[in-house]
């Protein structure tokens, strides 16, 4: 069997022994995991590490306590980048045998996402960088590919959008900016507060978003010009008290 440096060597081929050297015994930080063994190379951080605790609920039919141990696998996990570098968790992870319905699978770590091959921390902070970097510079500083990135920020965006609760304000406005196309803009007048813009001005795009406002009776003025899309806008809301 070969050790974990002899893994190492064999994962990233090219790296003579001698640029292998030990790594500091906190790097990882992960409660979920026990750190076994460490070792760096030029470009990465290499850490091998076993589950504190598994979870042995079957994906296949849902039973809890009816689950042996089958096997062990080695997985490839990315964490967060440090120091500049990447980070290879040598997860050894068990496989495990439900015999209620007689399927194996692997099971399921704390702060780890199995179906990634990453922990979560970094299918995390994949998807708040995406917010302000290009998906080929998280790609490479993560060394994941441009694929996985732009997914996690689908399901990052997906998330924010759940959690954000958006205010009716008394004094709507509704304008327009040019970015690339005619985007209708929903401000809130006395706050001085963007509510939100669209990514077009078509009326129906514009009834949709007014009839998804909370506590529409809140409203009880709107400004905006009377461009045609925003009197239509208004016709299918009755119960604005019209526009000024």
């Amino acid at each position: 069997m070969r050790t974990f440096t002899e893994k190492v060597l064999h994962y990233r081929r090219g790296f003579s022994l001698s640029e292998i050297i030990s790594m500091p015994v906190n790097i990882l930080n992960l409660p979920g995991l026990n750190v076994l063994d460490f070792k760096e190379t030029d470009a990465e951080y290499h850490i091998r590490a076993e589950p504190a605790a598994i979870s042995r609920l079957c994906p296949h039919c849902g039973r809890y306590h009816d689950t042996i141990k089958h096997a062990q696998k080695t997985l490839f996990v990315r964490d967060l980048p440090s120091h500049g570098k990447s980070v290879v968790i040598h997860l050894d992870a068990p496989r495990l045998l439900c015999k209620l319905c007689n399927k194996t699978f692997t099971a399921a770590v704390p702060e780890v996402d199995i179906a990634r091959q990453m922990t979560e921390r970094l299918a995390h902070w994949i998807g708040r960088q995406s917010l302000e970097y290009t998906y080929a510079e998280i790609a490479k500083q993560a060394n994941v590919d441009e694929k996985t990135v732009r997914n996690i920020f689908d399901e990052y965006v997906t998330g924010l959008e759940k959690q954000f609760k958006r205010e009716t304000p008394p004094w709507l406005g509704i304008d327009e900016i040019k970015l690339g196309r005619f985007r209708a803009v929903f401000t809130n007048i006395h706050g001085r507060a963007l509510v939100d813009m669209l990514p077009d001005r078509y009326s129906a795009s514009i009834v949709k978003f007014l009839q998804s406002l909370s506590d529409k009776e809140k409203i009880t003025h709107v400004a905006m010009d009377m461009w045609r899309p925003y009197v239509v806008a208004d016709t299918n809301l009755t119960h604005l008290p019209g526009f000024h």
